[in-house]
């Protein structure tokens, strides 16, 4: 287990060499030459999958943080919590799609790939967005306090463990073209807003007994 500033120092030789590896293959005559600017993002991606997963080995913790599981047990307490509490709009008030998105974030600590755990982030982002089009018809347009109550609530009920570890472990390793393949309906922006604002999340739950 590395950890501290070796830590660091890993992270950045690993967005330097992916970004890297990312330069050299749109200089590459030969995929210039096929127009294969997807072919080329494919293959960063892949990259990026291999290379995150070995570091993952030596930089993830192997147990649960103190924050983890004071995170865990938190959101534990908190379990009682409705979506009235949170002024969650009431057109988004659907338990069972909320629930669905806190499987991606349960499933978080059983990738091994900055890539893979990217993915199911940005699918439960999805199927936040995608709860005020679908119970509006997509006639109401969801502010970001509305998206963040709700990505609150998932939090809560889904307790995903190791979830303060993994924010903190893919804060430093994403990489523009991470959102940009996984984001297949040009909610770019806000997947980065809802990433972003994930920490803000966290202090949110321990806060809230006070």
């Amino acid at each position: 287990m590395v950890t501290g500033v070796d830590t660091a120092k890993l992270q950045q030789v690993y967005i330097w060499l992916v970004t890297r590896i990312e330069s050299q293959l749109r200089q590459n005559p030969v995929m210039a030459g096929l127009g294969a600017k997807d072919e080329c993002s494919f293959l960063s991606f892949e990259i990026q999958k291999y290379l995150s997963a070995k570091l993952e080995k030596y930089v993830f913790p192997k147990e649960q943080s103190v924050l983890d599981q004071a995170f865990f047990l938190t959101c534990r307490c908190f379990s009682w919590v409705t979506f009235e509490h949170l002024d969650v709009q009431e057109i988004a008030r659907n338990r069972q799609l909320s629930l669905l998105a806190g499987t991606h974030l349960q499933r978080l600590h059983s990738q091994s790939s900055t890539v893979d755990k990217m993915f199911h982030l940005t699918q439960c982002f999805q199927i936040i967005q995608n709860l005020f089009q679908l119970m509006s018809n997509g006639k109401t347009q969801a502010t970001t306090d509305h998206l963040l109550n709700l990505f609150i609530y998932v939090i809560i009920h889904a307790a995903p463990k190791y979830f303060i570890s993994n924010i903190k472990y893919l804060s430093p390793l994403i990489l523009p073209s991470f959102l940009r393949l996984l984001d297949k309906d040009n909610n770019n922006n806000m997947n980065k807003f809802m990433f972003t604002n994930a920490a803000f999340c966290i202090d949110f739950i321990f806060n809230m007994s006070h």
